[in-house]
């Protein structure tokens, strides 16, 4: 484990790790996809299907595929993986989904939000 854990972190390491998984619109999706599967492991190929964006012709195809497998293999998987979130093995090209720190990871966030509005909302002055 590294220590961008986000499982066992402290709360203000927690936080901050969840906010930077969570600022890439890839990593979205990928919350988006592991939220919404029944499954506790899939495929490399399942997921890269399942995730990023659509291409507008058949010629961007290939090249964008390419190109979000190149990024689901050597970032986002791997920044999950040492997360905490998922366990991804190369070697297989499986990959094991940890649906319940996907959501204590989006809980921390919504918890966070919420306390800095309500902070917010409480040191504003009346109109």
């Amino acid at each position: 484990m590294t220590d961008r854990n986000v499982v066992g972190a402290s709360d203000n390491t927690c936080t901050a790790i969840s906010f930077d998984l969570l600022s890439d619109p890839c990593r979205q999706s990928i919350f988006q996809y592991v939220l919404q599967t029944r499954t506790d492991s899939v495929s490399f190929t399942e997921l890269a299907t399942n995730v990023g964006p659509r291409p507008a012709s058949s010629a961007e195809t290939d090249a964008e595929s390419q190109a979000l497998e190149l990024e689901l293999r050597h970032v986002h998987l791997p920044m999950l993986d040492d997360a905490g979130l998922l366990e991804y093995e190369p070697s297989t090209d499986r990959i094991r989904l940890d649906q319940s720190a996907f959501t204590d990871c989006l809980e921390d966030v919504h918890s966070t939000v919420t306390a800095l509005q309500n902070a917010s909302l409480e040191q504003s002055p009346p109109r």
